[in-house]
C-alpha cells in the first residue's frame, strides 16, 4: 500500500512539471518592446518619475489627481524646482481606444510653465532656481546620442564628459555593442549597455544639478526599441564609491 502512494505521488508529481513545461514552451515570446517595458521596473528605484502630456496609455500612469509632486520647471533660459498639484484626466486612447472610450490618461499640473520632468521622493530636494547647463524641450539632431558621439560639460572646476565609443561595426547609429559612458577625468562610469537594439535611439534632455550638490545630474532617453521611450534620471548625490551618478528613476511609456 505505502508502495502504490509513492508512486501516485510520483506520476503526479511528473505530471504537474511536464504541464508546466509544456505552458512555458507554448507561451509566444515577447516582442522587444514588451521586454524592455517589463525589466524596466521603476518600483525598485529610489525616485518616482513623471512627464506630463496630453495623452499616455492608461497603465502607463499611476499617479491620481491632486498627488503633490516636485517639478522642474522651465520659464525661457531660468528652470526651477517647485511643488505642485497634478491633475489627471481620462481621454480617449485614439490606439486601443474605440471613439466613445477613454482609457487613456493625461497629465497636467497647476503651474503654468512646462516642466522637464516631475519626481516624488523620500529624499529631501529644496524649492530654489536649479543650474542648467542644457535642456531641450523637444528631442531633434542636436540632442541625439549616436555612436562614436560625445557632449562636454564644465561644473565648479570639473569637466565632464559624455560618450559613446565607436562601436566595432564603424556604423554611427547605435547597436548591440552600444554603451554610454561618463567620466570626470578621474572615474569612468558605463551608465547604459544595450543587450539587444531594434532601430533604437538615445537623447539627452537635461543636464544640471538638480540635487543642489555641486556635481552634475543627467536626464536621458535610453530605450533599446523605437517604440518605447524609456526616460532616466540620474543624480549624483546617491553615487557609490567609484560612482558618478546613479540611476535612479525611470518613466517609460510605448508608442503606438
Amino acid at each position: 500500500m505505502k508502495t502504490s502512494r509513492l508512486l501516485v505521488t510520483f506520476l503526479v508529481t511528473l505530471l504537474t512539471v511536464s504541464s508546466v513545461e509544456v505552458a512555458q514552451q507554448s507561451k509566444p515570446p515577447d516582442t522587444p518592446a514588451e521586454r524592455s517595458v517589463a525589466t524596466s521596473d521603476e518600483s525598485k528605484l529610489p525616485i518616482k518619475l513623471l512627464e506630463t502630456s496630453e495623452g499616455f496609455h492608461g497603465d502607463e500612469v499611476t499617479a491620481q489627481t491632486g498627488d503633490v509632486w516636485l517639478g522642474l520647471f522651465r520659464s525661457g533660459e531660468r528652470h526651477y524646482l517647485r511643488s505642485t498639484k497634478i491633475v489627471v484626466s481620462l481621454v480617449n486612447d485614439p490606439i486601443v481606444d474605440e471613439e466613445n472610450e477613454k482609457t487613456g490618461k493625461s497629465v497636467a499640473t497647476k503651474i503654468k510653465d512646462p516642466p522637464v520632468f516631475l519626481i516624488k521622493s523620500p529624499h529631501t530636494f529644496r524649492e530654489a532656481v536649479v543650474p542648467t547647463l542644457f535642456s531641450a524641450p523637444e528631442p531633434d539632431e542636436s540632442t541625439s546620442l549616436n555612436n562614436g558621439d560625445e557632449r562636454t560639460f564644465s561644473y565648479r572646476g570639473t569637466s565632464y564628459r559624455l560618450f559613446i565609443p565607436q562601436s566595432g561595426s564603424g556604423e554611427k547609429f547605435l547597436s548591440e555593442d552600444s554603451r554610454l559612458l561618463l567620466t570626470d577625468g578621474k572615474h569612468t562610469q558605463v551608465l547604459r549597455t544595450l543587450d539587444r537594439c531594434d532601430d533604437c535611439g538615445w537623447s539627452l534632455h537635461w543636464v544640471g544639478d538638480l540635487d543642489m550638490d555641486g556635481k552634475l545630474d543627467f536626464y536621458m532617453d535610453l530605450n533599446s526599441h523605437y517604440n518605447v521611450s524609456d526616460k532616466r534620471l540620474f543624480l549624483s548625490s546617491f553615487a557609490g564609491p567609484g560612482e558618478l551618478v546613479k540611476y535612479v528613476g525611470n518613466f517609460t511609456t510605448v508608442g503606438c
